[in-house]
């Protein structure tokens, strides 16, 4: 292919010695910036209840391990517990049985039910979910 020079002069190309050097060049090109869902978690409940407190005030803000997310109120998660706690004071090993399996079934951690029984005199109404929780169900849904 031959350009005249003409030609050349009009679309303004130019002759040099080819040599390495660094190339500074500021390109725009549209992108799309999307959220990394292995770092997003949806926490959906197994159990009616109410959020009493939430301690993120936006979607996407970051929570560091141990955080609490949200603090929950259940009247039927709290009659669970009680039931729990009853047969674990009344020595009731079948009905400990049961009502732990209950609160196992709804996502309570053997760790949550431990505070519980430590708390039981002033048996608070509500229940903290940490991102921890939020975790356990991702992986638990996953599996």
């Amino acid at each position: 292919m031959e350009i005249s020079p003409a030609r050349q002069q009009l679309i303004g190309v130019t002759w040099g010695r080819a040599d390495t050097r660094r190339l500074d060049l500021a390109l725009r090109v549209p992108g799309k910036v999307e959220v990394d869902e292995t770092q997003v978690a949806d926490v959906t409940l197994r159990y009616p209840a109410f959020v009493e407190k939430l301690y993120v005030s936006r979607t996407g803000e970051s929570v560091r391990q141990g955080e609490p997310l949200l603090v929950l109120y259940s009247p039927e998660l709290m009659a669970a517990e009680q039931d729990y706690l009853v047969a674990k004071r009344g020595g009731e090993t079948s009905l400990v049985g049961a009502a732990e399996e209950r609160l196992r079934l709804w996502g309570v951690s053997g760790e949550q039910l431990r505070v519980r029984e430590r708390r039981d005199r002033r048996h608070p109404k509500a229940i903290a979910m940490t991102r921890e929780h939020a975790q356990r169900r991702r992986a638990h849904r996953a599996g």
